[in-house]
């Protein structure tokens, strides 16, 4: 049976930092596998976010998951060149704080693909919009430049070796964004 046992003390004691070590167990014990996808919640801070504080909400977050992902890349160890983690959110954020010191929901968002076989960098898409008002969506959020089946589309085809996209993402004709992978 495979489980969160580890010996890898740095991973946080959460609900995510366990289900981060269990997945680094099942992509040990099965190589047949392509697919995990797991949910870390709580990031509608529409409140407290902290400002850059590392005592708000938000920095609170960003820690945790970042904690979660270093141990399950060092757990992972040699099997790690397997594995390409890719990190997303349903929804993103106004680019100005609200009156309770969080954002609300928005439009374009982060998207991060982790891992050794990565190409890095950073990578904005059909041109950075700016963050002044007239530059944003109803003068409030972040445009997209990117959509976000492109991303999709490129880690199905690149690590799942997808051949078919239209099967997985009917009515997507566009290409791939060419940096990810």
């Amino acid at each position: 049976m495979y489980g969160a046992q580890s010996l890898n003390d740095s991973c946080p004691n959460t609900g995510f930092g366990r289900q981060m070590l269990q997945a680094a167990s099942l992509v040990k014990g099965r190589t047949e596998l392509q697919l995990i996808t797991l949910n870390l919640g709580g990031w509608d801070t529409r409140i407290g976010q902290g400002g850059g504080q590392a005592d708000g909400r938000m920095s609170q977050l960003l820690a945790g998951f970042s904690n979660s992902v270093n141990a399950f890349f060092t757990d992972l160890g040699g099997d790690a060149s397997r594995v390409t983690l890719l990190a997303m959110r349903e929804f993103g954020r106004t680019a100005a704080e609200n009156g309770s010191g969080g954002t609300d929901h928005g439009n374009a968002s982060t998207w991060m693909a982790i891992g050794p076989t990565v190409n890095g960098g950073i990578h904005l898409g059909n041109g950075w919009p700016g963050l002044q008002p007239s530059q944003l969506r109803d003068g409030r959020a972040l445009a997209h430049t990117i959509d976000f089946r492109a991303i999709y589309a490129n880690v199905l085809t690149r690590c799942l070796g997808a051949t078919n996209l239209s099967a997985v993402l009917p009515g997507y004709g566009g290409g791939m964004v060419d940096v990810v992978i």
